[in-house]
């Protein structure tokens, strides 16, 4: 059974899991392909109701607020929404009048430990390669 893809919709770029990342920024354009060619299943993490709003207008479906924890599996990928700056006063945080074009978007993909894995087999090879190129 082919697992369905999981996107989880953030509003910072944390990683909660040991193993590898890659993130880069993407535009609300290439954020909205994302979501519409994947029929991925959506898991919300966002934690204010003013990027919640704005990530459903951009992105087209609900997103609902949601300051849970979130974890990832190998091959999760995250959508982030985030302000470019930090808010100076945190009390101040969801009171703010903010702009859209005060976000950056990025995704990042979650491969987990699998990365090590080849990184160790491909050390093992290049040792055996030695070994044998010294027994000549």
């Amino acid at each position: 059974m082919i697992k369905k893809l999981t996107v989880k919709l953030m509003n910072s770029a944390m990683m909660p899991e040991e193993g590898f990342y890659r993130c880069r920024s993407i535009s609300p354009e290439e954020a909205r392909w994302i979501i519409k060619q994947n029929n991925a299943q959506i898991e919300s993490y966002i934690g204010y109701p003013e990027t919640a709003q704005y990530m459903e207008k951009t992105l087209g479906v609900p997103v609902p607020v949601n300051r849970g924890n979130t974890r990832f599996d190998a091959g999760d990928i995250a959508l982030i929404c985030k302000l470019r700056y930090r808010v100076a006063n945190p009390a101040e945080k969801g009171k703010q009048n903010i702009d859209t074009r005060d976000y950056e978007w990025f995704i990042v993909e979650y491969y987990g430990d699998r990365v090590l894995d080849v990184i160790q087999q491909l050390e093992q090879e290049i040792a055996q390669n030695l070994e044998g190129s010294q027994e000549r």
